[in-house]
């Protein structure tokens, strides 16, 4: 029996120092998480304006197709430290507000985020091609962290007919 307690005493020692230990660990990973967040949207924030952009397919037999093109200059956005956001249509001057954020975010040499947009048209179309249920539109971004001048945008794939498998890859520059 005293076996059995003393066993029992040394293990609520030693899960007490792995629970004490794991949480340390975790509370330091979510520093440096919101810490490298903080950074990547301080980079991010400015008006940034497309400089290419195409939509890409795969069609019937595998193939990857470009589908369109987009101009140079046809669209902006402008990022605000406080998560406001603003996008530009400048082909037909419109303008709409909504807000942004950044998922998880990998800074090191480059960064590697998910840059999620909403607005009040892109609301409306919650669930609907590449909007996600929450009605913000997701894209991979990717840049070279220490001279962000420009970033790649790539959509999540999406079904529209007639292909099963969409996306679009934008890069925009700082203006």
């Amino acid at each position: 029996m005293k076996a059995l307690c003393s066993v029992l005493r040394i293990s609520a020692k030693f899960i007490s120092l792995i629970l004490i230990f794991s949480t340390l660990i975790s509370c330091g990973k979510e520093e440096k998480s919101d810490t490298q967040t903080e950074k990547a949207m301080s980079l991010l924030e400015g008006k940034w304006v497309l400089e290419s952009g195409n939509s890409w397919a795969i069609n019937e037999n595998g193939v990857k197709i470009k589908t369109a093109t987009l101009n140079p200059g046809v669209v902006a956005h402008e990022f605000f430290s406080d998560g406001r956001y603003i996008g530009y249509d400048n082909v037909s001057n419109v303008t709409e507000a909504g807000q942004w954020k950044l998922e998880e975010v990998h800074l090191l040499n480059e960064l590697f985020a998910t840059l999620a947009i909403t607005t009040p048209s892109i609301q409306a179309l919650k669930g609907e091609l590449s909007i996600d249920p929450d009605g913000f539109q997701r894209y991979d971004i990717e840049s070279t962290a220490n001279d962000v001048r420009s970033f790649l945008l790539t959509s999540k794939t999406y079904a529209a007919y007639p292909y099963e498998k969409n996306w679009v890859e934008l890069k925009f520059k700082k203006q």
